[in-house]
């Protein structure tokens, strides 16, 4: 009899009280709601979540988001009562309530895991993978203003709390989330209004990052180029789509400016 592949689902939380969490589940269904029983419990105070609020079902290698709620689910923006889920769909219990996303990857040693286990780790502890050292970037050469955010997810934002704090008119508190998972890179918009934008185009919520996308995170900056290997380099607004030479003058120049000042390897 043929068996599934060892799939972990990782449900990382967004906003809510769990924010920051990141929660990892191998069996076939998950529940999630303030019911004691529930494999994902929220807090019993939380009463916008119903206590048995949505559960998540594995059928071969795909995952069906069922909402068994009083106030809905929301899946991407858009209400749903049954949904398929995809990498980087994002989740939110009711309107306004906790968000959290979703992604999955194979287990390649399962033989120590048990089935419908599940695990909690900050966002400090779940990814393994080693970061990428600026040092082994080519950039780096140039002393090009980079960071590596692979291993750790960074947030940026004028809150002090957030790992890159930025100044900015347009920028709030919690603006953007930048992370790795499932061998890929992430930019997770929290701001709620579509101001982050990937290469022109405002994102829903979270997009996945290719070696060169450029990081709008507002109509008027500021302004980030991905390079390969998991490093953001900061450039100048600009309506050209061809500014190779123009980014490696730029990220260059400013290396003793605002990114030395602000970006460290994470």
């Amino acid at each position: 009899m043929k068996k599934n592949p060892m799939i972990v689902i990782q449900l990382k939380h967004i906003e809510g009280p769990m924010k920051g969490e990141i929660h990892e589940f191998t069996g076939s269904e998950i529940s999630i709601g303030r019911h004691p029983t529930c494999d994902l419990r929220l807090p019993t105070e939380l009463t916008v979540v119903s206590r048995k609020h949505v559960l998540i079902t594995r059928t071969d290698n795909r995952f069906r988001l069922e909402d068994k709620s009083t106030n809905g689910t929301f899946l991407n923006g858009r209400q749903i009562s049954t949904a398929d889920l995809k990498d980087g769909d994002v989740i939110m219990l009711a309107k306004d309530g906790p968000k959290f996303s979703f992604l999955t990857k194979t287990r390649k040693d399962a033989r120590s895991e048990a089935s419908g286990s599940s695990a909690s780790h900050s966002s400090e502890s779940v990814e393994k993978d080693d970061p990428i050292s600026p040092s082994k970037h080519p950039a780096a050469e140039n002393n090009k203003p980079l960071i590596s955010f692979n291993k750790l997810p960074v947030v940026i934002g004028t809150d002090p709390e957030c790992d890159v704090v930025l100044n900015h008119p347009v920028i709030t508190e919690r603006h953007a989330e930048f992370y790795y998972g499932e061998n890929q890179y992430w930019v997770i918009d929290l701001t709620g209004r579509q101001m982050v934008s990937v290469d022109g185009r405002p994102i829903n919520l979270q997009s996945v990052l290719s070696p060169n996308s450029v990081v709008s995170l507002s109509a008027n900056g500021p302004v980030f180029r991905f390079l390969d290997g998991g490093h953001l380099a900061e450039i100048e607004p600009s309506g050209k789509t061809d500014i190779e030479d123009k980014i490696t003058k730029e990220a260059s120049d400013k290396g003793t400016g605002l990114l030395k000042k602000i970006f460290r390897d994470v």
